[in-house]
């Protein structure tokens, strides 16, 4: 069978200047947590100094301390305007993988659905972080992790219930290639028929229609619209029992061309 992720990544390639994936891009967090760290340390000493004021080494502790915390604050500044690029950017390509997901209309198969997911959940933990430390921010900064957050966890739910709408709405497209079935395919079998992950095992007991599965999933995957398989890609194997006790089915190749008529080895 045809690799998943092949046709995946060929479809995925449609499109210039959109990236394969989303990549979650380097966001500054912990640059940013040590200078706050080091902003809450300084502020702290400089309490001491306003405490021994009255002699000359309290002067010298704020003139020092407060000399520090402009330094750290104008760095601050500067990489929390670095964060705010980053996390727009980071936003884009994600806005951008969902749009490549949407159009190809493919299944996600469980490497890059787990990858992307993932992603997410790491960016997530970032966005959370920063939104810990709203204190120490702007309202524009904060507007923009807030609604990033929004927007992450939305994609969390539509990558995670991607496949599952999809196969749904695949089931009721191709319900004319059901009805062709010799046998009165139920919805769990129908699933399988449609599902495209990377490694699929179906697992039943004699006479549940599993050759019928099979077949009836070599008729879709050759006439679907989205992603066709060439015939001449696909490979079935069946046993046949040579016991004349036994009922006969009909050979794969000859099931398989009441469905359809592909070449198939």
């Amino acid at each position: 069978m045809i690799d998943q992720a092949e046709i995946y990544n060929m479809a995925q390639s449609g499109d210039e200047g959109m990236p394969k994936e989303f990549f979650l891009h380097k966001i500054e967090a912990q640059g940013l947590e040590e200078i706050l760290s080091d902003i809450k340390k300084q502020k702290l000493f400089r309490i001491s100094g306003y405490i021994l004021i009255p002699i000359i080494l309290g002067f010298f502790i704020l003139k020092k301390t407060n000399k520090n915390i402009h330094i750290l604050t104008k760095k601050k500044d500067e990489l929390t305007n670095k964060v705010i690029i980053e996390v727009e950017t980071s936003n884009k390509q994600l806005k951008n993988t969902l749009k490549h997901i949407m159009d190809a209309d493919i299944f996600l198969i469980y490497p890059i659905r787990a990858d992307l997911l993932s992603k997410l959940e790491e960016y997530l933990r970032i966005l959370n972080y920063l939104k810990l430390k709203h204190e120490s921010f702007g309202n524009f900064f904060n507007n923009i992790i807030e609604a990033s957050i929004s927007e992450v966890i939305k994609s969390k739910i539509t990558i995670e219930n991607f496949n599952k709408e999809l196969v749904e709405r695949r089931k009721k497209e191709y319900e004319f290639l059901f009805k062709k079935s010799n046998s009165d395919l139920n919805d769990e079998q129908k699933t399988a028929i449609i599902t495209d992950d990377k490694h699929n095992l179906i697992v039943a007991g004699a006479g549940s229609g599993k050759t019928e599965v099979l077949i009836t999933r070599i008729a879709y995957l050759v006439l679907r619209k989205q992603e066709t398989i060439a015939p001449t890609r696909i490979l079935a194997i069946g046993v046949r029992l040579s016991n004349p006790f036994i009922h006969q089915s009909l050979p794969i190749n000859v099931r398989i061309t009441s469905l359809t008529n592909p070449d198939i080895i």
